[in-house]
């Protein structure tokens, strides 16, 4: 997808930190989703975000122990993550596209990965993939791409990350963007409470 190229570059023309900001930004809104199937399934460990969250607000502090407690939360995102396989529900795949997040934050902070940042901007994009797939077109629609990627969903999604990156881009100050990233909240890409 050529839009997807585009926003990769753009990403790539951030530094670490922006790219964290990123994370987040996308994190949190995904984070619904988690929260949705943790109450639904009863699986899943409802810190688990947070905790992803304040490792990376911890970057622009202390990034060695940014990097301690970012790698601590390994083992908890395994436990936490859910196996598609395990659960009947669409929602199981929302929670792990959530956990996909958590993990490529966790790597931007340990090791910036321009990858990770990649998969960051694609697991939204994936999760709103499988949603316009599954309740929004028929199965005849269904099977085209290029009507999936057409929907005003994922054309706003990329937009979203566009303009999202283009203002960690710009001349504000440094605080201000690690402010709007940890301050602001999101409703789920998908609509769940």
């Amino acid at each position: 997808m050529e839009e997807q190229k585009k926003v990769n570059a753009l990403l790539d023309s951030l530094d670490q930190g922006r790219r964290i900001l990123f994370g987040v930004h996308m994190l949190k809104r995904l984070a619904p989703n988690y929260f949705y199937f943790i109450r639904q399934e009863n699986f899943g460990d409802p810190n688990l975000i947070p905790r992803v969250i304040e490792a990376a607000k911890l970057f622009f502090a202390e990034p060695q122990k940014a990097e301690v407690a970012a790698s601590e939360l390994m083992e908890p995102l395994d436990k936490a993550a859910p196996d598609s396989e395990d659960y009947g529900s669409v929602y199981s795949t929302y929670a792990l596209d959530a956990c996909c997040v958590c993990y490529d934050i966790i790597q931007l902070i340990i090791k910036n990965e321009p990858e990770a940042a990649h998969r960051v901007s694609n697991v939204p994009i994936d999760t709103l993939y499988v949603y316009v797939q599954d309740q929004i077109l028929t199965e005849e629609e269904s099977a085209s791409l290029g009507i999936i990627f057409s929907t005003p969903q994922i054309q706003n999604e990329i937009t979203f990350q566009v303009k999202l990156i283009e203002r960690l881009k710009s001349n504000a100050p440094l605080d201000d963007l690690i402010d709007e990233a940890f301050s602001t909240t999101y409703d789920s890409i998908i609509g769940l409470k």
